[in-house]
């Protein structure tokens, strides 16, 4: 005897997945450090309509801008950016959004003789599955600057980066 089974299907609901390129630019002057990030969106999988930025708690927003997409919207909540594009991202329509900052660190405007040590963080982007990018720093000629030991970062010629600066 034959027996005949119905066919079974499996359905599942695809994952918004996205990875970000972020590169950021340091300008250390006199006035305060000003830090502008260009992360570039890529959806993988799905639409993306919403993510959350957290920033290092010593910055002051600026400006958030996207200019690729007029249905893009952002808000501040808790310390957080709430980015939102109404018709969705996807995989042929990513996002670039530039994020400008201020920071005045503690010692900034006495501008002694003693070095002053500081530390940048990156930002944290809810949901990417994957967060890459460059950094470089620009600074007047009338600070001194060298860098401490880092972590996570590959040294590469700045001639050949999509973004430049000092360091």
């Amino acid at each position: 005897p034959i027996q005949e089974q119905l066919p079974q299907v499996t359905f599942s609901k695809i994952q918004d997945r996205f990875t970000v390129a972020l590169d950021t630019f340091i300008e250390l002057k006199r006035e305060a450090v000003f830090l502008t990030r260009k992360a570039n969106y890529v959806p993988i999988e799905g639409q993306v309509f919403q993510t959350t930025i957290d920033l290092p708690g010593n910055e002051e927003i600026l400006t958030v801008t996207c200019d690729s997409h007029p249905d893009f919207d952002w808000t501040e909540e808790d310390g957080s950016i709430i980015l939102t594009w109404s018709e969705g991202l996807t995989n042929a329509n990513p996002a670039m959004v530039t994020l400008t900052t201020r920071r005045d660190p503690d010692g900034w405007f006495q501008l002694q003789q003693d070095a002053i040590d500081l530390d940048f963080a990156s930002i944290e982007i809810e949901s990417a599955e994957t967060i890459s990018g460059y950094l470089a720093v620009a600074f007047d000629t009338a600070f001194q600057i060298r860098t401490g030991e880092t972590t996570g970062l590959e040294s590469r010629d700045g001639r050949k980066t999509p973004i430049k600066g000092n360091l």
